[in-house]
């Protein structure tokens, strides 16, 4: 296209839809309330807390970071999946019209903490090594040896059998209150 007086004009359409990455700091969270992300690809308009649905869970506080960053507090209302956070296609636009495109998050709420039972085949013994087995609830994730204290003794083993923990000492007569979990 030229104008007039000869300048050359140039026309660009934007056609495309703004994405969204939804995002928070952990798939599974004890912590309440939980920070989502929404990160659009290029800065958005009308986009606001009614755009957001949830399910087992309500909406906390909705914050702007910029026009294309914004955060919601998610308070899940029970234990399990916070099963969709969802985002309907049109939920916000570009500077163009543009509708943004539709998108699921979820992720899952455990509040109760593991209950653990510590077990040993001997109650008083001198034989070594005294093998004591720690069963947890449910599934955990970072329990290890060094989070053990030991007095009179030495933890030599350490592994992992299903759920349960088993742990291996070598030493003098263990009582089971001579331990604790750090």
């Amino acid at each position: 296209m030229t104008e007039e007086n000869g300048t050359e004009l140039w026309s660009f359409k934007d056609t495309t839809s703004p994405g969204v990455t939804i995002t928070s700091t952990s798939g599974i969270t004890n912590s309440n309330p939980v920070l989502i992300n929404f990160d659009f690809s290029e800065f958005v308009y009308n986009f606001d807390l009614n755009d957001i649905q949830l399910a087992n869970a309500v909406k906390g506080a909705f914050t702007e970071i910029d026009k294309d960053t914004f955060t919601l507090e998610v308070i899940p209302s029970a234990e399990g999946e916070v099963s969709t956070i969802t985002l309907e296609e049109n939920a916000a636009q570009n500077f163009n019209g543009n509708a943004s495109v539709s998108k699921r998050f979820s992720f899952y709420y455990d509040s109760t903490p593991p209950s653990l039972a510590i077990t040993s085949e001997t109650s008083l013994t001198n034989e070594v090594p005294i093998v004591f087995t720690f069963i947890l609830s449910e599934e955990v994730v970072g329990f290890e040896v060094g989070d053990i204290e030991v007095l009179n003794g030495t933890a030599v083993f350490f592994e992992v059998v299903d759920s349960r923990f088993e742990w291996r000492n070598k030493g003098v007569c263990f009582r089971r209150q001579d331990f604790r979990l750090g």
